[in-house]
């Protein structure tokens, strides 16, 4: 395949696709990540917050579900409050995985809070000449944009190690990271959650593509000032978060848009907000009417329901990778 152009045709199981418009050049700009290969090792660390007991022994039937080899230290245990040991062990964890030959990638056993406290002090001239990808979501946000961002090298925004992983995650998290597949498709859909059924929809209709950006909410919004902001000009922006209810995900936008080029992105694409709706209803916009109200003047292609954030079916997204959303059809298109 012509790295610089996304096929018109791209296959998902069962079913064929037509997409446009075709890709430009930002291909490379970007470190790309080898793929993993069964037998490979990999390195888990906690670098946000600590984990129950029965946490561990899921993250490694998950890693050797994928057939891939676990490396670890013993800071993965610790407990330092909300923080899963101090910063100087967190941060001890990450360069001594960048460090090691023999680990190929990195997963974070899950997210919470403290990966904005390690920026300052990470070793990039370490990580950029010792190319592996991170991955992990929600909190580890901020790793996977601050590495992205110094040293050019690709993340993965996807299921975290010690998560439970339904056969769709497993699935496409295989077939990105792992398996021979270079184009997929994701369908919005409808999730529910608790008793909640959290339906899709079109924001502003439209077709548009770039390189991938983005992330958790709260994290994207806590980046604004700070030398790790991505810039999100001519970018599909994908967000998600979660237990925020509408109007701190109003002051969290609203705080993108006036700090960052948010509304230069060429689309925007939501996950599912799990545990967003206002409690009291006739004192407050619903998420929906929050997110159209926000997001509709920019007049960009935008849509809610894409199959990522803090529900049980998590598609991966490579950070930097192809993207293209089709927002009246509600479609996700990358490329790796």
């Amino acid at each position: 395949m012509d790295r610089r152009h996304f096929n018109k045709q791209l296959l998902t199981v069962g079913a064929a696709y037509s997409i446009y418009p075709q890709y430009s050049t930002f291909m490379n700009e970007i470190t790309k990540m080898n793929q993993l290969k069964p037998g490979d090792t990999v390195g888990l660390i906690a670098p946000s917050g600590p984990l129950k007991d029965d946490r561990f022994e899921k993250a490694f039937q998950t890693m050797e579900r994928f057939g891939l080899v676990v490396k670890y230290s013993e800071n993965i245990y610790k407990k330092y409050g909300y923080l899963a040991g101090t910063d100087e062990e967190r941060l001890a964890d990450i360069h001594a995985m960048y460090s090691d030959k023999s680990v190929k990638a990195i997963w974070c056993l899950r997210g919470g809070y403290g990966t904005a406290r390690l920026l300052d002090d990470l070793d990039y001239k370490l990580i950029k000449a010792n190319p592996k990808p991170i991955i992990g979501y929600s909190d580890i946000t901020a790793l996977l944009l601050a590495i992205y961002q110094k040293t050019g090298q690709q993340g993965f925004h996807a299921n975290i190690a010690a998560s439970d992983y339904t056969d769709f995650t497993f699935k496409h998290t295989y077939e990105m990271l792992m398996g021979e597949r270079k184009e997929f498709i994701f369908e919005a859909d409808t999730q529910e959650d608790k008793g909640i059924v959290y339906e899709p929809y079109t924001i502003t209709p439209g077709i548009a593509e770039g390189p991938l950006i983005g992330g958790n909410l709260t994290l994207l919004a806590s980046m604004v000032g700070t030398k790790y902001n991505p810039n999100y000009k001519n970018k599909i922006v994908f967000i998600e978060d979660v237990g925020e209810k509408p109007y701190r995900v109003d002051r969290m936008l609203v705080q993108m848009l006036q700090g960052t080029d948010l509304a230069k992105a060429a689309g925007i694409v939501f996950g599912h907000f799990v545990d967003c709706n206002g409690e009291d209803e006739a004192f407050t916009f619903t998420l929906r009417e929050t997110l159209t109200k926000l997001i509709q003047p920019l007049k960009i292609p935008a849509y809610y329901g894409a199959p990522f954030g803090h529900r049980k079916d998590i598609a991966p997204i490579p950070i930097g990778g192809n993207g293209s959303i089709d927002a009246e059809k509600m479609q996700l298109m990358i490329a790796i």
